[in-house]
């Protein structure tokens, strides 16, 4: 039988949605560190993949995905872009390079992983990551 009463719906304030959001945005921040890790591992894992790279590109490729996905809503776009970058490059290498020598992957790879390491000392110093205008 279906209730004939209204549930409460209290209105909560912007203010705890936007401390909410912060702390999530602090746990994204943390694990950057882990996906610095990983992406290292995957480069790792590309440079001994010489003639079948194919399934590593795959990787990169939906890591880069997430983790660009994750950053936007984060609201970082520097990681965003270059996880985006990463991503359009590791997807164009798998179609098109068996090998793992595609340069437009080795620098998005590169540039992302230099950008988290940048990210990585300014947090641990507590320093809060500064952005570049966009």
């Amino acid at each position: 039988m279906k209730s004939t009463e209204r549930a409460s719906c209290t209105a909560i304030p912007a203010a705890a949605y936007d401390e909410q959001f912060q702390e999530l945005r602090g746990v994204f921040c943390a694990r950057l560190r882990s996906d610095r890790r990983r992406l290292a591992v995957l480069s790792a894992e590309l440079a001994r993949a010489e003639t079948n790279a194919t399934p590593v590109y795959t990787d990169i490729r939906a890591m880069a995905h997430h983790l660009g996905g994750a950053a936007a809503v984060f609201e970082i776009p520097d990681v965003a872009e270059l996880a985006y970058s990463l991503e359009q490059a590791a997807r164009a290498a798998a179609i098109v390079h068996a090998d793992n020598a595609d340069p437009a992957v080795w620098s998005a790879l590169e540039s992302l992983v230099d950008l988290l390491n940048a990210m990585n000392g300014e947090m641990a110093n507590g320093e809060r990551y500064a952005q570049s205008a966009a």
